[in-house]
């Protein structure tokens, strides 16, 4: 199913991976998303 590791050891809590909270995500979108959409807004309307 379009190649998406879903079986077991897919998630990678259990392996020592440390992975981030809720916040954690939420600072990673802002900081990716946030340069992405005023770079659109320069490309796409100026």
């Amino acid at each position: 199913m379009l190649g998406l590791p879903l079986g077991p050891g897919a998630v990678p809590g259990p392996k020592g991976v440390r992975m981030p909270g809720l916040f954690g995500y939420c600072g990673w979108a802002v900081a990716f998303l946030i340069p992405v959409f005023i770079l659109a807004t320069f490309v796409f309307f100026r």
